[in-house]
């Protein structure tokens, strides 16, 4: 009866198959200056649905917004922003393209300026734009549990 036992657990495997991470690009760009927050979420929310990483009207890739306020004047306020967006590759179910985008604003206030006759309340701070891009191969698992395909998937 043990040596059944082993048999059943030697041809059983538990372990789940997962996909593979192959990363692509890992970079970051840094802004000081004067901005208008509104517009920059925006525009950069409309690239990524135009390049069709995130779809139009109901999927929203915000994991996390966060905002910390402080009551000291020279500190300023400081949030983040996490979007996890992935779209799948044109023509194939076997590989997905994510990125992941970190929003870090520092130091950040509202400040008055006066532009075309008129006054605006923009921003001023520090803004880290942290992209890391990667590739998912076989993100839903079907081809390691597909009959035949398992075996070249490992080859491919």
């Amino acid at each position: 009866m043990n040596s059944t036992r082993q048999n059943f657990l030697n041809h059983v495997s538990f372990k789940k198959p997962m996909p593979v991470r192959v990363p692509c690009l890992t970079t970051s760009v840094k802004y000081l200056g004067i901005f208008d927050y509104k517009d920059f979420y925006s525009a950069f929310m409309d690239i990524l649905r135009d390049k069709a990483y995130m779809k139009r009207d109901f999927y929203f890739a915000e994991k996390l917004y966060f905002e910390k306020h402080t009551q000291n004047p020279q500190e300023g306020d400081s949030g983040w922003i996490w979007w996890r967006t992935a779209k799948m590759e044109e023509g194939t179910k076997y590989i997905q393209k994510c990125i992941d985008v970190d929003i870090h604003t520092r130091f950040i206030k509202r400040i008055e300026l006066m532009a075309a006759g008129r006054k605006i309340r923009p921003w001023k701070g520090e803004v880290e734009v942290n992209f890391d891009a990667y590739l998912m191969l076989d993100p839903y698992d079907k081809w390691a549990k597909h009959w035949f395909l398992k075996h070249v998937h490992k080859l491919y």
